[in-house]
């Protein structure tokens, strides 16, 4: 009851001015020793979203501080004292406030106390409610505001989980098990963690995080906005299922599922050795990276190497993959119109004579290394002159395999190229006219990369200049092994002969003035 003296000092020495009735009939009440009728005024102000009555935080944490009319609880205490604190609109009970809370931050230890500090933060409304659950035989994961303790083969590892933001209403944490593999033998184990977040005061959006737990690991997979409620507060009750689906597909694999968004979205999860391999492929990635001469300048008009040591892709509407050399100067791709190809499953193959609609080959020879490729991204690159040269022949089959994931899509398919009998140069047989058109591509005088689409037929306008001698350049390497999404692709580069079956690479002669320009191979 000292607390309770002390309230009754400071009442005689400054006499508060309570600017809110419903705060001032609380605490008139709480002089009365009505603390049961104080709490029922008080809680709710001191409770509050936003910005809290410093003078009805005060009295309502010492009524929870010595039991008055609710039941005692130092946690509820301590935070209350914390917003009676904080200026400032900390009141004429805010250095008491803060007295008690440095003699808190003493007694109740530094965890206790750091998630006193966090439930201030984020409101005494919260929901949350800690929990453990047990995932197999001395493997078992703990929850609270800080977090998740996870105990695997008598070890404990804390693993914070940031929680306390923007004044989050829980819902019950929960766990699922899947059974995955093409045989359901190997289970994998999931933590959904969904809080409700105040958008303004009538609208609350509904933000699920999904993390799996391996061994001592809690590793995080998704988060996604996935339902929006109005009124005051959120729902105190919700089915979390009719919003996201975690499930095992067809192949024996986790996923999980938005099915409340238009579209739905859903995602495979990587398996924990899926994750270690693309561990270990960045870091071997980063490894070959750091011996990048990145400032050396090469000749864009040389032979294509057609040796890559890496590769990605991404796929929306299109299928992109593609493949970069060591010294990062030179790429492969290969890009695929899903809807245009009627791309499945099925393995198929494509003659590159036929010039399909919606299926190109490419290979790109710049003049400095690309630190980032521009195959899968509309973000600017800088300045950096680039040669092309397109397949006309050949043969590309596409087959199933390894799954390839990016940040903002997963291929569900990716291609494994085999070409055969490979040709690149021109495109058409405009560009071995006497009037070929072409296509901006390199660097321009004012040093700045274009890359510029032909129409086939339309004569450029340096088409009226005299004709002038070209030569010819070296073929590719007789075989070379093109290495995309972890599979081989072999190139069989034939002997040239003299045929209008297999157009040569040439790059024209230019006056002075034009010479930072590329040939085109369109």
């Amino acid at each position: 009851m000292r607390v309770v003296a002390l309230i009754s000092m400071v009442l005689i020495l400054e006499t508060p001015a309570v600017t809110q009735t419903d705060t001032a009939a609380g605490v008139e009440a709480y002089l009365r020793g009505d603390y049961q009728r104080a709490a029922e005024i008080l809680k709710p102000i001191a409770a509050g979203r936003g910005q809290a009555d410093p003078t009805a935080a005060f009295f309502m944490a010492t009524m929870y501080d010595n039991g008055l009319g609710v039941a005692q609880d130092q946690l509820r205490a301590c935070a209350l004292y914390v917003r009676a604190s904080i200026p400032p609109l900390n009141g004429p009970f805010g250095a008491v406030a803060t007295e008690l809370v440095r003699r808190l931050s003493g007694s109740m230890g530094r965890e206790a106390f750091e998630i006193c500090l966090m439930t201030s933060s984020m409101g005494l409304d919260h929901r949350f409610e800690p929990v453990t659950f047990v995932l197999e035989p001395g493997h078992w994961i703990a929850w609270d505001l800080k977090g998740a303790v996870i105990t695997y083969q008598g070890k404990e590892a804390r693993v914070p989980v940031a929680l306390a933001f923007n004044q989050p209403v829980f819902t019950p944490i929960r766990h699922t098990e899947l059974q995955v593999d093409p045989t359901r033998s190997t289970r994998r184990h999931f933590i959904e963690v969904a809080m409700w977040i105040p958008k303004n005061l009538q609208t609350w959006e509904l933000f699920w995080r999904l993390f799996e737990v391996v061994r001592s690991e809690l590793v995080p997979i998704a988060a996604e906005q996935v339902t929006t409620a109005s009124g005051s507060e959120p729902p105190t009750e919700i089915d979390l299922r009719e919003f996201v689906q975690l499930r095992v597909n067809g192949d024996g694999e986790a996923e999980w599922a938005v099915t409340g968004k238009t579209p739905p979205v859903s995602h495979v999860i990587q398996s924990a050795a899926d994750r270690e391999a693309e561990i270990r492929r960045t870091r071997e990635r980063q490894m070959r990276e750091s011996k990048v001469d990145w400032d050396r300048v090469q000749d864009i008009h040389r032979s294509p190497s057609l040796l890559y040591a890496d590769a990605d892709g991404c796929a929306q509407m299109q299928v992109i993959v593609y493949g970069w050399s060591e010294d990062r100067a030179e790429a492969i791709s290969v890009r695929a119109d899903q809807r245009l190809l009627q791309l499945s499953t099925t393995p198929r193959s494509f003659d590159l004579s036929a010039r399909s609609n919606g299926l190109d080959v490419m290979l790109h020879v710049y003049q400095r290394a690309v630190r980032r490729s521009p195959m899968c991204t509309d973000v600017g690159m800088p300045p950096n002159a680039v040669e092309q040269w397109h397949a006309t022949s050949g043969t590309v089959t596409k087959k199933p395999a390894m799954k390839l994931r990016r940040s903002q899509a997963i291929i569900k398919e990716s291609q494994k190229s085999e070409v055969k009998s490979q040709k690149y140069g021109p495109l058409n047989e405009a560009a071995k006219s006497a009037s070929p058109h072409r296509a901006r591509c390199g660097t321009t005088q004012t040093g700045r990369s274009r890359i510029g689409r032909r129409s086939a037929g339309t004569a450029s306008p340096r088409a009226a200049r005299p004709e002038r001698p070209s030569r010819v350049r070296r073929q590719f390497p007789r075989r070379a092994r093109v290495r995309v999404d972890g599979a081989l692709a072999t190139s069989h580069a034939r002997t040239p002969r003299p045929s209008s079956a297999w157009p040569e690479r040439t790059t024209a002669r230019r006056p002075p003035a034009d010479r930072g320009r590329a040939a085109s191979h369109r």
